[in-house]
């Protein structure tokens, strides 16, 4: 027994006491199961590029271009630059239909892989998600994304906290809204360029993050940048591909942006100067909402002329939020908001049906573009990029 009891002594004396588990001893965070996050609102990265002539290996060195959706537009990303543009989604179906090619400062070694993203980007078709996997359909040519899981903190590790942005000072208001301004006078070489009395941009200014879209003649221009101090520098700069009766103010604006511009503001009015030249810009007053429309509108002239005759009335019907109708083919439906005159539509679905006679402007394509919208009586009139469309509201 006291053989025993020695024993047990001697065993409970060697064994050293255990100090408290440390923040360093936790085990590692876990991720979330491979559950299939939304289409819009994740960022996805490009893991697989297929040409339709093979897959294409992608260098482990080289930056990944990514994909986001959010809304109606997409915001695609690669080392060449950032584009924000519309995006087309029924159903299966995506198609990025104003894609413009970018590229301006891109590095030699990424120009190969911005060229066939971009190019497969403009064919693709449909879509298809499944788990953490996104595929894009262009052809016989595939574009495979995947998104990160989402890191699900260990037992006993405190959720790691993002400290929230402060935006720098500047010039421009730091607003998430869009701040609209008018083309007013523009500079280059010393020499005056004649700029179109519509040009207008909008600008959205957050955490030193610059969003510039607009037209000066009639092709739509977006560019990214950033805005530290008064210094202003937009590199990811891009067009569509329209040929333009006189496109001398977008070309001479196009260049003016290639350097670095410094911004001054004297009231409603900017001044943008670089090396090449300047610009001056003021703030287009803002619209009044006007009241929502309601009822059922149908197309009576498009751009001053009798509405074109096609298989059914192109048609809008307003009812507490929610938006439909006919395009002349296909019905559809979605939702809309009407901020400060202009029109934003939203999650729409449409029929498929394949119909002769469209070759004209489509209604997805107007609502593509946030018209501005205004009624006066029984008309209401849609209007962007040079386009005109009237609607009689009906008994």
């Amino acid at each position: 027994m006291y053989a025993l009891l020695a024993v047990l002594a001697l065993s409970s004396a060697a064994a050293p006491a255990q100090p408290p588990t440390t923040m360093a001893q936790l085990p590692p965070a876990r991720t979330v199961p491979a559950s299939t996050p939304p289409l819009t609102g994740t960022t996805w990265t490009l893991v697989r590029l297929d040409t339709g002539r093979g897959p294409i290996t992608l260098n482990p060195g080289l930056e990944r271009p990514t994909l986001r959706l959010v809304g109606t537009s997409a915001t695609i990303t690669t080392a060449c630059g950032t584009q924000t543009v519309p995006v087309t989604r029924s159903g299966a179906i995506l198609k990025f239909p104003r894609l413009g090619q970018g590229g301006s400062a891109c590095p030699d070694a990424q120009l190969s892989l911005h060229g066939d993203y971009l190019d497969l980007l403009r064919r693709t078709t449909r879509y298809a998600l499944q788990g953490l996997t996104l595929t894009l359909s262009a052809g016989t040519g595939r574009l495979v994304f995947q998104a990160a899981p989402t890191p699900i903190p260990a037992p006993g590790r405190p959720a790691p906290v993002k400290p929230t942005p402060v935006p720098p000072g500047g010039p421009m208001t730091q607003a998430p809204a869009p701040r609209e301004v008018s083309v007013t006078a523009l500079t280059l070489n010393g020499k005056a360029v004649p700029v179109p009395a519509d040009a207008r941009l909008r600008l959205t200014t957050t955490a030193g993050k610059v969003v510039l879209t607009g037209r000066l003649d009639c092709n739509t221009l977006t560019g990214q940048g950033t805005l530290t101090g008064s210094t202003l520098r937009l590199t990811a700069l891009a067009s569509t591909r329209m040929l333009c009766p006189a496109a001398s103010a977008e070309n001479a604006f196009l260049a003016l942006l290639r350097g670095p511009l410094t911004v001054t503001v004297q009231g409603d009015t900017q001044t943008w100067r670089g090396a090449a030249g300047q610009v001056t810009l003021r703030d287009v007053p803002a619209v009044a909402t006007p009241a929502a429309p309601t009822g059922t509108f149908v197309l009576t002239r498009l751009n001053g002329q009798p509405a074109p005759a096609l298989n059914k009335p192109v048609s809008m019907t307003f009812e507490n939020g929610q938006i439909g109708g006919t395009d002349g083919c296909n019905s559809y439906g979605g939702q809309y908001t009407l901020k400060g005159g202009v029109l934003q539509v939203g999650q729409l679905v449409s029929t498929m049906m394949m119909c002769p006679d469209m070759d004209g402007p489509r209604l997805f394509s107007l609502f593509e573009l946030n018209p501005t919208l205004t009624q006066a009586g029984a008309t209401l009139t849609l209007k962007a990029d040079g386009q005109v469309w009237e609607f009689t509201r009906q008994p």
